[in-house]
């Protein structure tokens, strides 16, 4: 793993609407663990990954019974797949699924210390005790939101009733 990426801001595209902290778990910008789901969900794309050169400490987790050495401040996915897991976009394309990579879908869905986390939005802690496969039984999670307005307008919507920043419609989402 030696290309290492965190989010950068164009200030001048920013505004502040909050986004990137109230929807997106983002542990923030001194800790940027370079996930792009704050890039992918900034409805100003005001947000972009770029390069890290920084210096990375490696941390200790545990895989599946075995010991690993790993950057810090990165995903559980990009770790896992530095050490050879591979995740693909649909269940059964690869060891393990993560086909929207924004924590929305919950299919890259592990344990980590015992809870089912996200593994495309999950930073690597030092110590982490991690299960690949979750256990029989275990729930499946989603991700709901709303009631709430949207200025996106369903399939067909008219371009100019689409104005930027002008609510269209209500709905309630779900992601997974």
């Amino acid at each position: 793993m030696d290309k290492f990426q965190v989010c950068a801001v164009d200030e001048a595209c920013c505004t502040d609407c909050n986004f990137c902290r109230e929807v997106v778990i983002c542990p923030g910008p001194q800790t940027c663990i370079g996930c792009g789901a704050c890039v992918a969900g900034c409805p100003n794309e005001a947000r972009a990954l770029v390069a890290d050169k920084q210096p990375r400490v490696q941390v200790t987790i545990t895989v599946d019974g075995q010991p690993f050495a790993v950057p810090e401040r990165v995903t559980l996915k990009r770790a896992l797949e530095g050490l050879g897991y591979t995740f693909g976009i649909a269940p059964g394309k690869g060891d393990l699924a993560a086909p929207c990579c924004t924590g929305g879908c919950w299919s890259c869905a592990v344990l980590a210390d015992g809870q089912a986390v996200r593994a495309c939005v999950h930073p690597v802690s030092d110590g982490m005790i991690v299960q690949t496969a979750l256990p029989p039984g275990q729930p499946p999670l989603r991700i709901v939101h709303g009631p709430q307005p949207h200025t996106v307008g369903g399939k067909a919507t008219p371009w100019d009733l689409k104005a930027r920043g002008r609510y269209v419609e209500v709905a309630i989402w779900t992601a997974g």
